[in-house]
């Protein structure tokens, strides 16, 4: 048997003939480097900046709870509690123009930038409404009046506000913005401890609106007169405004704001369940109640009546 003759290949050689070398990526910079985007402001200017907060907390805190509850115990004696909810609501209301001013203000192609003229816009409204609910408090009183001027007045410290939280992120570096965002918290903590000291120990509540004209004209100037330098027109292309675009300002949902949206309709379902809760607790309180004065403890009825039937007159008056 003859034997087979075996050509022997050659090993194939896995080296390229041209030697490659791996594509390098450009150096990333470095967290340091990424944060020095360009001249750090001073102190003082970035409190200059953030001063508008200071008459922000100054106006809400003790409007909502000075100066409200004791318009409406004046004016409406008899339904205070009702018509204090109406005009807490108004002020809800009042809050929903806040995207739309972000929406345009962000578009806003004037000299003077995109946040002075919704600060400047927004502080003529403030003043006009507190000088509204002033002449209509002490010309009557003019409930109607009062009302419409305090939804004005709201509505344009709102506008104010919404071109407010845009000032740090257009004007202060990152690597400052902690700082900007600690001197915001100090000024509204300032400014809600100075409006209660003040409409408590040196203004009352019928003069407490020239108070609020003037905590707002010096905190918008001061304001104002600090971003006055920083703002530059926008020289971009400019965008045809869409009604899509401004409707998807007012929708929110889990992929474009999990934690707001999360907060927002986790609050709405847990306040039912509160409530729900607190059901049980008000009972008992009231079955302890009627048991602490004689009356039968497996009774049900929980109304007026039979508190008036269970105790005397002086126990179920102080309760009503």
């Amino acid at each position: 048997m003859s034997s087979k003759e075996y050509r022997q290949v050659p090993a194939y050689d896995h080296k390229p003939a041209v030697e490659q070398t791996p594509l390098q990526s450009p150096k990333a910079p470095s967290s340091n480097e990424a944060l020095l985007t360009g001249e750090p402001l001073g102190m003082f200017q970035i409190i200059c900046i953030n001063f508008f907060a200071f008459p922000y907390s100054f106006i809400l805190s003790t409007m909502g709870i000075l100066t409200l509850p004791v318009e409406c115990a004046r004016m409406f004696p008899e339904r205070k509690g009702e018509m204090l909810g109406i005009m807490l609501g108004i002020a809800g209301v009042s809050q929903l123009i806040c995207p739309l001013v972000g929406y345009f203000s962000d578009r806003c192609r004037m000299s003077v930038g995109k946040r002075v003229p919704f600060l400047l816009g927004g502080a003529v409204l403030v003043v006009l409404g507190l000088l509204g609910m002033m002449w209509a408090r002490n010309a009557g009183p003019t409930p109607s009046i009062y009302i419409s001027a305090l939804f004005i007045a709201l509505l344009g410290l709102n506008i104010m506000y919404s071109a407010f939280t845009a000032v740090n992120a257009d004007f202060v570096e990152k690597r400052q913005m902690g700082i900007a965002s600690g001197v915001m918290a100090i000024l509204q903590l300032t400014g809600s401890c100075a409006g209660f000291a003040t409409l408590k120990f040196l203004v009352s509540i019928q003069n407490s609106y020239i108070a609020y004209i003037v905590t707002l004209l010096v905190g918008a100037a001061v304001t104002c007169v600090a971003i006055l330098p920083l703002e530059s027109p926008f020289r971009g292309e400019r965008t045809a405004v869409s009604c899509e675009d401004i409707s998807t300002c007012y929708i929110i949902t889990p992929g474009t704001h999990g934690d707001f949206f999360l907060g927002v309709y986790g609050a709405s379902f847990l306040l039912p369940l509160h409530v729900a809760a607190s059901v049980p607790a008000l009972l008992s309180s009231r079955w302890h109640w009627r048991r602490e004065r004689g009356g039968n403890a497996s009774d049900s009825r929980h109304d007026f009546a039979a508190c008036r039937r269970f105790g005397n007159s002086s126990d179920w008056a102080d309760i009503g």
